[in-house]
C-alpha cells in the first residue's frame, strides 16, 4: 500500500488543501527550516483537520512487539497494522518533522500541538524513538553518492512504527526536492 505525506504545511488552509488532495499524512516542520511553524500555527492546523488522534478512543495493537526487534518483516507488518488503525480512525494524520532536537523538546512540542506522529529526520538514534511520547517514523537518508545502497543495513527493527527513506542532498537531508535512486526504495519495499 502506498501512503502519501504532503509536508511543509504552514497554515490551516495548506493542511486542508493537502487533505482535499487525498494526503494520508500532513507534515509540519519543527526543525530548522524556512518552512518551520510555531506552536500556535501547528495547533491551528491540527484543529482544522479534526483535532488530535489522541482525543479518539482507539483499539490499537501494542506499541511494540518483542519479536519485531529481530524480524524486519514482523516489524513492517506491525507498523502497517498500527498506521492502518490510526488512518481508519482519522485521515489525514498530522506529522511533526524534527531534526537534531532534544527529545524533551520533541515531546513538549508534540504534546502542546496535538500532532499524531513524530518524524525524526536528523541524526537521532533508533533508541531515541523509544523516548518519544508519540509513535515515530524514523528517517534513513539515502545519498546519491551511495546509490544504489541498502538502507536496511541502518535499520534497527522495532524501535519506530515506520521507516521513511528520504534523500540526502548536499547540506540538506530531505525536503530539498531532490530524489534518490528509486531502485533503492523498490528493493526496500520488496523486503
Amino acid at each position: 500500500m502506498t501512503l502519501v505525506k504532503i509536508c511543509g504545511n504552514r497554515t490551516p488552509e495548506d493542511a486542508l488543501a493537502a487533505a482535499a488532495a487525498g494526503a494520508d499524512f500532513v507534515g509540519m516542520v519543527f526543525a530548522a527550516s524556512s518552512r518551520r511553524v510555531d506552536i500556535e500555527e501547528a495547533q491551528a492546523m491540527v484543529r482544522a483537520l479534526g483535532g488530535p488522534l489522541a482525543a479518539l478512543e482507539l483499539s490499537l495493537p501494542p506499541q511494540t512487539i518483542a519479536h519485531a526487534r529481530q524480524d524486519v518483516e514482523a516489524w513492517f507488518q506491525h507498523g502497517t497494522q498500527v498506521l492502518g488503525r490510526y488512518l481508519d480512525a482519522k485521515r489525514p494524520l498530522t506529522v511533526g518533522v524534527f531534526a537534531d532536537q532534544s527529545i524533551d523538546e520533541v515531546n513538549e512540542i508534540a504534546e502542546e500541538t496535538g500532532i499524531d506522529l513524530v518524524q525524526l529526520s536528523g541524526d537521532e538514534s533508533w533508541e531515541d524513538c523509544l523516548l518519544v511520547t508519540k509513535q515515530v517514523i524514523q528517517v534513513v537518508h539515502v545519498s546519491p553518492i551511495d546509490s544504489p545502497s541498502d538502507p536496511m543495513q541502518q535499520v534497527q527493527p522495532g524501535f519506530a512504527v515506520a521507516l521513511m527513506l528520504d534523500a540526502a542532498h548536499g547540506p540538506y537531508r530531505g525536503g530539498g526536492g531532490q530524489p534518490f535512486d528509486w531502485e533503492v526504495a523498490r528493493r526496500v519495499a520488496e523486503r
